[in-house]
Formats: C-alpha cells, sequence, structure tokens
C-alpha cells in the first residue's frame, strides 16, 4: 500500500520528477560510459602489449634485465624452446637475441636496442609482418632489417637504405656490421619505434663470429589468458635456474591499473550519485513543504511516523531507481554500439600512440558492475531521503492541516 501511495505521490507533479528523472538518466548514463570507455582502453593496451610486445610469459637468465649483457644468454635455449612449442596449452614462442648498440648512417646516428629473431617465430607470436608499413618483412637476401618509421624518420632514413650497427661482444670488443632496410614498421608506440631495430638471428651470430646462438630471452603466447598464474608455476619448476615472469611481473603498472579501474568505478560513480543526490534532496524537501498540509491530515487520522517515514524514503528510491534503470539500459545499448563500431580518435592518433594506445577505442563494461551500480542508487537515495523525511516526521498535525 505504502508503494502504491509512493508511486502516485511522485506524479503529482510531472515536470518536476521528470526532471529529476532525466538528471539520474543522463548522470549514471554519462558515468557508466565514461567508465566503460576507460575500461576499454585498458584493456586495449593491456591486450596490445601482451600480443605485440610482453608475450604472456618471458623466460631471462637471472639478471639480464638489469644489466642486458651479451653474455647472459640462456643455456641450452634450442632445446628449451622446442620443448615449449611441443608442450599443450601454448599458441606461439619465439626467442629473441637482444643487444644494446649503435646505429650509423649517412645522415647520423642512435642508440638502439637490436633484437634478432626468428622471423616465423616472431611473427607468429606478435604478428611483427602486419606491423610493416612499408617495405617488405624479411625478404630474400643477407643482412636485411626492419626498423620504426619513427626512427627512419628521425635519421631520414628509406627502404633500401645502407646502415650500419655497431655494438660490443662478450669480450667488450667493437663488432660492427653493413645492413640494408627492408621494411619499416609502425607498432603505435612511438617510443619504441624509436629504438627498436629487428635482424634475423643468425646474421647476427655471423657478425659476432659464433655458430652458438646467443638467445637471451624466450616468449610465449597461450592460447588462454587464465591459465597465465599455472604456466609460470610449471615453467618455474621445469627450468628452475631462469627467471620465469608472467605479464604482471614484467609490467606491474599495468597490472594495478587493471586492479584499479574496479576501484575506480565506484569511486567515479560515488561522486555522480553524491552530486545526484542533493537534487534528490531538493525534489523531495520541497514536495514535503508543498504538501505539509496532505501530510498532516494523514498523521491526524492516524498514519504512525514509521509509515510516514518509509513513504517519503520509497518516493525517493523510486524516483532514483526510475532513472538508473533507463540510464543503466542507454548506457548499456550505447557501449554495445560502441563496441562494435569503435570511437575513431584518430585526431590525437598521435599523442594517443606515445601512450602505446591505438586510436580507435572500443568501451568495455562488465555486466557484474551493474547490480552494484543500482545497490548505490538504493543507498545514496535513501540517505537523501533521510532529512526530507525528518522534515516531514516534525510537522504538528494541527498546525499543518490550518496551513493555506
Amino acid at each position: 500500500m505504502i508503494r502504491k501511495i509512493a508511486w502516485r505521490n511522485i506524479w503529482r507533479n510531472r515536470t518536476r520528477s521528470l526532471v529529476i528523472i532525466a538528471s539520474v538518466v543522463m548522470g549514471l548514463w554519462a558515468g557508466i560510459f565514461v567508465i566503460a570507455l576507460s575500461r576499454g582502453m585498458v584493456d586495449q593496451r593491456k591486450e596490445k602489449m601482451i600480443n605485440e610486445q610482453l608475450s604472456h610469459i618471458q623466460l631471462h637468465t637471472p639478471g639480464f634485465k638489469e644489466k642486458q649483457k651479451l653474455a647472459d644468454f640462456i643455456p641450452g635455449a634450442a632445446q628449451i624452446l622446442d620443448s615449449l612449442r611441443n608442450m599443450p596449452g601454448i599458441k606461439a614462442v619465439s626467442g629473441r637475441s637482444i643487444i644494446n648498440g649503435m646505429l650509423s648512417a649517412p645522415g647520423g646516428g642512435s642508440g638502439v636496442q637490436i633484437i634478432g629473431i626468428d622471423p616465423g617465430a616472431e611473427n607468429r607470436l606478435t604478428g611483427l609482418e602486419k606491423k610493416v608499413v612499408e617495405g617488405t618483412y624479411f625478404p630474400d637476401g643477407k643482412n636485411r632489417i626492419l626498423i620504426g618509421r619513427a626512427l627512419a624518420d628521425k635519421l631520414g632514413l628509406h627502404i633500401g637504405s645502407k646502415v650500419v650497427l655497431t655494438f660490443l661482444d662478450t669480450s667488450s670488443n667493437i663488432l660492427a656490421g653493413a645492413f640494408r632496410i627492408s621494411g619499416l614498421i609502425s607498432t603505435g608506440d612511438i617510443r619504441l619505434d624509436k629504438v627498436r631495430v629487428y635482424a634475423r638471428s643468425d646474421e647476427l651470430q655471423r657478425v659476432l663470429g659464433t655458430s652458438r646462438p646467443f638467445i637471451h630471452e624466450i616468449a610465449l603466447l597461450l592460447e588462454n589468458d587464465e591459465e597465465v598464474p599455472f604456466y609460470r608455476a610449471q615453467l618455474k619448476e621445469r627450468y628452475p635456474r631462469l627467471m620465469v615472469e608472467a605479464w604482471y611481473d614484467l609490467s606491474p603498472e599495468l597490472r594495478y591499473l587493471n586492479e584499479m579501474m574496479d576501484v575506480f568505478l565506484y569511486i567515479f560513480m560515488g561522486i555522480i550519485m553524491l552530486a545526484l543526490a542533493f537534487g534528490l534532496v531538493n525534489t523531495m524537501l520541497m514536495a514535503v513543504l508543498e504538501r505539509s498540509r496532505e501530510l498532516g491530515m494523514l498523521m491526524a487520522i492516524g498514519m504512525n511516523k514509521r509509515r510516514l517515514f518509509l513513504m517519503i524514503v520509497s518516493e525517493t528510491v523510486m524516483l532514483a531507481l526510475t532513472g538508473a534503470v533507463i540510464g543503466m539500459v542507454l548506457a548499456y545499448f550505447s557501449i554495445l554500439i560502441a563496441s562494435h563500431r569503435g570511437i575513431d580518435l584518430s585526431m590525437v592518433e598521435q599523442g594517443m600512440e606515445s601512450f602505446g594506445i591505438s586510436a580507435v577505442l572500443y568501451p568495455s563494461a562488465d555486466i557484474a558492475y551493474y547490480p552494484g551500480i543500482a545497490l548505490m542508487v538504493i543507498v545514496f537515495s535513501v540517505i537523501s531521503a533521510i532529512y526530507p523525511a525528518r522534515k516531514a516526521l516534525k510537522l504538528n498535525p494541527s498546525e499543518a492541516i490550518r496551513k493555506i
């Protein structure tokens, strides 16, 4: 009975009720959509980092990441690679030689990170061939390399340009090799494109004057993201002398950012609901003051304070929930459409690429968030109803009835 009376009371002043409902709708829709956009950005960056740079798991010798010495190669890397390729649940594996050196060209020089790869294995792992925006991905011929388009622009290089790669061997002797640029790549991360150079591992070995493979890093991609902790533990047990690290060990800030998004969602929605709460308080307080005579009459004929309090609270909750349901439905379908079509932000593409984020964003919001948001709406609307309800309870029935 109280709920029915409360629902009718909401629509006695239709315009005022519609305004506050519209405020709740727009507030929740905007809040959820912004959160979905942020979540989509974080998810895209995470996926991009895993698929194109970090992989799910990496293996190194202890101390290699800190010093990156040429001598810190993985012993028996060829056998480990063969073993991992035959391991069920592993999608792709690639071994890399990582050497810090210099790239010299007629237009100048630059410090670079030279990455020796097996072109086929690396392409299966990171899709490197798809990132070639000009030229060819390791064509036939000796001493071919790929460099970032940003690095090429910096040094005035182009397809076919001849460059010299210089680095130190294990005895700190200076070695140099002449290479020709076969392709320019764009990974979507300008910072990496300015420093990375890709060459064939066997050709780097030839410059080093050794037939022994210098594999410093083994990266692997799993078929199932959720099995990363299991495979990490299994590989640690299998290769106790190696550092076995998952993507969240390699990039803890990416992990924390991913985890913080859930907290950020509720903080952000809490701020929006706090702002809307003032509107609800104002609306319900006006409703109570306008209906002082009516409320006094109800108290005079026997409505107790508990029922009067519940009626005011019910009106507030129904008002807020009506807007919340519409807002959440609107947000759900807006996110659904945007997640398929994407939001093109190519006008700020360069700035976004500098943070390793694609220029096309795909919002993402888990359906599990919506019950939590609905609960927040109920809590804030109940809190908003307390002051107007207390105002109603303080009315003197005999005085209220005589009001004009």
